[in-house]
């Protein structure tokens, strides 16, 4: 199986991924396979905190060591900023609280966003 290619998302690949220019101030990466778009994995700015977000195509979802590879991109720069983020476990994926917790994040509660988690930078 061909990896995919991952990198720094432009915002060319966010437009092509989703099929509108992104509405949140953004960065993220991106999985290409054969110069398609097939997942995105990033943070964006909320009024009052940093959201870690992830979407992919059906395309990925077989590629667990793609998913892994993004996972570790985006992971990397959220440490890096050393800020705390939120999540939201995504009830259209089952593993998504699993996941979450498996990468750090700690169940916060639910809201009308659904079940939040956050992630504090280690001190």
């Amino acid at each position: 199986m061909k990896k995919c290619e991952i990198r720094q998302a432009t915002r060319e690949d966010i437009e092509a991924f989703y099929g509108e220019p992104p509405v949140k101030s953004m960065r993220a990466f991106v999985a290409l396979l054969d110069g398609a778009v097939i997942a995105i994995a990033g943070v964006y700015k909320d009024p009052f905190y940093l959201v870690a977000f992830s979407d992919m195509k059906d395309a990925m979802r077989s590629r667990k060591k793609d998913i892994a590879r993004l996972t570790r991109a985006n992971m990397a720069a959220i440490e890096a900023r050393a800020r705390p983020v939120i999540a939201f476990a995504s009830c259209k994926e089952a593993n998504a609280t699993a996941f979450l917790q498996k990468l750090g994040f700690r169940y916060e509660g639910t809201t009308v966003n659904g079940e939040t988690y956050s992630w504090q930078p280690q001190r």
